[in-house]
């Protein structure tokens, strides 16, 4: 294994933690606001309101993700 493979997978992993970690803060954002939709009982609870915010945090990363590898060349 050669020193530049090893910083390449380091990148990586550190990449993919980051993305994690977006995911889980669009997560509990959602989260968030749907138990206060809960609490005042009103329509798109805690469920709803996670998905489509991991929906749109995932559509987001894709989008600057593709972005990047295009930018790039790869």
């Amino acid at each position: 294994m050669r020193w530049s493979d090893a910083l390449d997978s380091a990148h990586t992993s550190t990449h993919e933690l980051e993305i994690l970690l977006r995911l889980l803060l669009a997560a509990a954002a959602g989260a968030v606001i749907g138990v206060e939709r809960e609490i005042k009982d009103r329509p798109a609870g805690l469920r709803t309101n996670m998905l489509v915010a991991l929906a749109a945090a995932v559509f987001t990363i894709l989008t600057f993700e593709i972005y990047g590898a295009l930018k790039s060349g790869n």
